[in-house]
């Protein structure tokens, strides 16, 4: 139905692949191939709505991310067609694996349509993010729920030069060799922490230590967390969210005499604020040349200050 229908090829791949990992999750549950999968299970009336619309949507609105809040699964038990089941339903779990959730009273609160949905197209699930809201969209449900509306609601923003939620990670060490650091810090920054940075603090008896910092998304909090514990054989790190003000960020490339170097600007409220070539390209460069690392540098931002004229 979908491959024969007059939607765009951007909203028949998207459809089929939210049926496909749909199908994937009821099969699992079921125990078979998903061949098998009946299709009463994924392809009544209203899941073809929702899905196929919510592919036309994602292309309509194109959004540059999407993120969602921890999700409300509800409580209780719901029917399927071999029975009574536990919420979440086994589907639903499968789909949400590695989400945030929680329960509350109201029944199933969210099916296995839903989860399908938030698992493939949410970017991030974190709080409500900074944004200057431009519209907002509501989805309204037959069932009568008794403790809060049965509504889904879909906020629209722009950036909002912006605020942004960080973790920070802290632990004290006392007994790391210096190498042992500098390893810790490639670790940690080739995982995806944002930032890293050492202190020199006085730890009790008198002892002198150093306390490691990491930034990071929440996402990457435990996998990070891990890394640090594991690598400086710490007993345990503290870790707090906070908020910090973020430029808006763009990579360009430009050429200069030794090669193209990636360029990072940054800009706040469409004002230009800084211009630097990166480190690793004009490294690279330099060596290749036997060129001194800031005249690679130099040219690359004499290019890139063309660039902006």
């Amino acid at each position: 139905m979908i491959q024969g229908s007059a939607l765009s090829g951007a909203v028949k791949e998207r459809a089929v692949r939210l049926f496909q990992r749909l199908g994937e999750a009821e099969a699992k549950a079921h125990g078979m191939p998903i061949e098998r999968v009946h299709f009463h299970e994924v392809g009544a009336v209203d899941s073809i709505v929702d899905l196929v619309g919510a592919a036309a949507a994602i292309e309509f609105l194109a959004p540059e991310r999407l993120t969602c809040g921890p999700v409300n699964l509800g409580s209780g038990r719901v029917r399927m067609a071999h029975g009574e089941v536990s919420i979440p339903a086994p589907a639903t779990a499968e789909l949400l694996r590695g989400v945030p959730v929680f329960g509350g009273p109201g029944g199933e609160l969210t099916t296995p349509t839903g989860a399908v949905l938030l698992a493939e197209l949410v970017d991030e699930f974190v709080e409500l993010p900074a944004m200057v809201l431009e519209g907002v969209g509501y989805g309204l449900g037959k069932k009568d729920l008794p403790t809060h509306p049965n509504a889904l609601r879909l906020l629209r923003g722009r950036s909002a030069g912006a605020r942004a939620e960080i973790m920070v990670v802290e632990t004290e060490i006392d007994d790391l060799p210096g190498e042992g650091f500098g390893f810790l810090m490639e670790r940690l920054l080739d995982a995806g922490a944002l930032d890293v940075y050492f202190t020199p603090v006085q730890m009790k008896k008198s002892r002198p230590g150093t306390l490691v910092t990491l930034l990071c998304r929440r996402p990457k909090l435990e996998e990070l967390a891990g890394i640090l514990l594991t690598e400086s054989g710490s007993l345990g790190c503290r870790y707090h969210a906070a908020s910090r003000f973020e430029a808006e960020r763009e990579i360009l490339e430009v050429a200069t005499a030794f090669g193209t170097v990636r360029i990072k600007r940054a800009r706040l409220d469409g004002r230009p604020l800084a211009v630097a070539p990166e480190f690793e390209d004009c490294r690279r460069l330099a060596l290749a040349h036997g060129a001194p690392w800031r005249d690679v540098y130099r040219a690359a931002l004499t290019a890139a200050g063309a660039l902006e004229s």
